[in-house]
């Protein structure tokens, strides 16, 4: 039987089942689509948690007259701790130059003390083992009881609430993929046994012709893919716009298609059991 004949016998199916094709293409589509999204902006937030940790620092202020005996301590204790990949030492000069660089308007104010106010600080970068652990207050709470130590302060908040949303975010994916995929899952299969159901004549007229009927079941099993394979390749193509905007997304997008495409293949070779 001629090549013709399936493709117009694909076409017929195509136009008798479009409500339900249709529907496929869209079911996969937008929550495909949905997952996208979210893993982008998931995978942003990631990234962003990474660069900011990077420039993150902590300052350890010290008390006016601290004898040079406990810096240089403090010094051995900080390089010696587990937890402190940067320490750097900063004293009332190099302490004036950088309220200066970054407070340039408030230079100024300065001339009302007739010595540098500016407190001496150790200021310390961690480990992101730290930030992991959810210990970074703790940590920070320990460093303020020490002797001659006036206060210390942080840039590591922001850090910590991006960690927080990030969990949460990460919690939310994990129970909306079993959700949607417990929900989609009977709903595919349903569709799919419906446009299957619908051609089971073409086997009997192809049968009653003497012909092999295996090219009938590539052409049903083609038109149930395809809603599957179309809404997989505009979403490839969504993901390598994402990926060329935003290369921080990495290859874990590139799942999502393929995930469609298995899940669809699965629920076709159980529907077409007998």
């Amino acid at each position: 039987m001629s090549i013709k004949f399936y493709l117009n016998e694909l076409a017929y199916l195509w136009k008798r089942s479009r409500v339900e094709i249709n529907f496929l293409f869209l079911l996969f589509f937008l929550s495909g689509l949905f997952f996208t999204l979210y893993l982008s902006g998931y995978t942003y937030l990631v990234n962003l948690r990474s660069r900011v940790y990077e420039t993150a620092y902590c300052k350890v202020f010290l008390q006016e007259g601290v004898p040079n005996n406990y810096i240089a301590f403090l010094k051995d204790f900080f390089e010696k701790d587990p937890d402190v990949k940067e320490v750097r030492f900063v004293d009332k000069e190099n302490a004036l130059k950088e309220f200066k660089l970054r407070f340039p308007r408030y230079e100024d104010l300065l001339k009302l003390f007739k010595e540098n106010p500016l407190p001496i600080n150790f200021e310390l970068k961690f480990k992101n083992e730290l930030l992991q652990r959810r210990s970074l207050e703790e940590k920070m709470e320990f460093f303020s009881k020490f002797p001659y130590v006036e206060t210390v302060q942080s840039n590591y908040d922001f850090v910590s609430r991006l960690d927080r949303i990030i969990n949460t975010l990460f919690f939310v994916a994990v129970f909306l993929f079993v959700f949607f995929t417990i929900i989609f899952i009977p709903i595919l299969s349903s569709i799919t046994k419906t446009i299957l159901q619908r051609e089971f004549h073409l086997f009997e007229l192809i049968e009653l012709l003497g012909y092999d009927t295996k090219r009938a079941v590539w052409t049903i099993g083609i038109a149930a893919f395809l809603p599957a394979f179309i809404a997989s390749l505009i979403l490839t193509g969504i993901i390598l716009i994402i990926d060329s905007v935003a290369p921080f997304s990495g290859k874990l997008l590139y799942a999502i298609p393929l995930f469609i495409l298995f899940i669809q293949l699965l629920v076709l070779v159980d529907s077409a059991r007998p």
